[in-house]
């Protein structure tokens, strides 16, 4: 009855071990809000954080309040990127979260620029014979 009681006891040790060390590997998180120039959030952007370590990547979108989450994240220097159409993607570089960390990044996108595109049209042969100038001999 002891050795089956001790059995138990060490199972009950080394799961307990288990939940402590999987909660530190990844107890971290990285959130925030994704917001334009005005503040006005920007429900639907892409958000990507990379560890940079071991290149694995997590995927997430941000709600309709602006606000995205990356809940369970292990340890490490991530590079967290925004995407979102009509907008600029934005890239942050080594992010740093260690034990326990809850980070807050938050990201103001920039609005795309306009592309503005001039049509010019004429002929070139009216233009070449509005430039010469008719020389006679003397």
């Amino acid at each position: 009855m002891f050795k089956k009681s001790m059995k138990i006891e060490a199972c009950l040790l080394v799961l307990l071990s288990f939940v402590l060390l999987s909660s530190v590997a990844f107890g971290q998180s990285i959130g925030g809000t994704v917001m334009d120039a005005t503040k006005a959030v920007i429900p639907g952007a892409e958000v990507t954080a990379r560890n940079d370590a071991t290149g694995v990547e997590s995927r997430t979108t941000v709600n309709n309040s602006g606000v995205y989450n990356f809940p369970s994240l292990p340890i490490g220097t991530y590079t967290v990127t925004v995407e979102a159409r009509g907008f600029q993607r934005t890239i942050r570089t080594d992010v740093r979260i260690g034990i326990g960390s809850q980070f807050n990044l938050p990201f103001e996108l920039a609005v795309l620029g306009t592309v503005t595109e001039v049509e010019v049209s004429g002929s070139v042969d009216s233009i070449v014979l509005e430039g010469i100038v008719d020389i006679k001999p003397l």
